[in-house]
């Protein structure tokens, strides 16, 4: 062992290569990989939006220049908030959500990021789940992956992630307390990747997730979220779309990897995790 070195370190870096040594494998045949650009405007980004209806994309992130909120999310649901404040989203979902390195017969993740007037996109999916022919009605470009590289292989790893936050034990269908902060300026809204644990040899990431838009109006069932609290965020308001009693959320991912390099992530889900 070299000097400095840590036993758990080591313990990591052979769990990984093992890993991935026995991960699955996919190609062209198995993902589908295409992205593109688009103006930073409302209209263009419903147009978008609108491309990928009936792919089986049940959840949405969106990231405002002053907040942050995960939620459930149907097709054809408006666009959330100021497009101009907008800095990123993201639409994802996969069925049925595998237990393993396997991949979904359905569903993606749609990604966008600004980037100055434009926003850049990206879409990975399962093949059934193309959109190509409604991105072409609409006269939006795109570029497909695969056709520049054509015999990539990508390794898959399932992984799940927690969220920070435990259950304050109510739910948001009213307003916040007094008490409560409902408008939060998030410094890094990131993902924070925190030391590993030495018993799991495991690496945390977690997401802040602020909700500012507090209402006094009965929330729809597919719109209500359990509020968590977290010490590391002060009165930040964590709102998780998962079930009442759960002592805490959890994002499902795929790593879709490139000689063990994440090259991409296609998130899965939202759920309870129970300690």
């Amino acid at each position: 062992m070299r000097t400095g070195e840590k036993a758990h370190d080591r313990v990591a870096m052979d769990e990984l290569i093992s890993a991935l040594d026995h991960a699955a494998e996919a190609g062209s045949a198995g993902l589908l990989i295409i992205g593109g650009q688009i103006p930073a405007d409302a209209k263009d980004l419903a147009r978008l939006l609108s491309c990928f209806t009936g792919l089986g994309l049940r959840w949405a992130l969106w990231h405002h220049t002053d907040s942050i909120e995960l939620c459930r999310y149907t097709d054809g649901d408006p666009v959330t908030g100021d497009t101009a404040l907008l800095e990123r989203m993201r639409l994802f979902g996969g069925e049925p959500v595998p237990t393993d390195d396997s991949l979904p017969e359905t569903g993606g993740d749609l990604e966008l990021r600004r980037d100055g007037e434009l926003l850049r996109w990206r879409f990975v999916g399962a093949p059934a789940a193309t959109p190509r022919s409604a991105l072409a009605d609409r006269k939006i470009a795109y570029q497909d992956f695969w056709a520049h590289h054509p015999d990539e292989t990508f390794q898959i790893r399932r992984q799940t992630q927690l969220l920070w936050g435990e259950q304050k034990k109510r739910r948001n269908t009213e307003a916040p307390d007094q008490n409560e902060s409902a408008d939060i300026s998030v410094p890094n809204p990131e993902f924070l990747e925190v030391e590993p644990d030495p018993n799991t040899a495991e690496k945390s990431v977690q997401q802040v997730v602020v909700n500012t838009a507090a209402t006094s109006q009965p929330v729809p069932n597919s719109q209500r979220r359990v509020t968590f609290v977290d010490p590391r965020v002060g009165g930040a308001c964590l709102n998780y779309p998962v079930d009442d009693d759960a002592d805490r959320a959890e994002i499902v991912y795929l790593d879709i990897a490139d000689a063990g390099i994440p090259a991409f992530n296609w998130w899965l889900e939202v759920r309870r995790h129970d300690c």
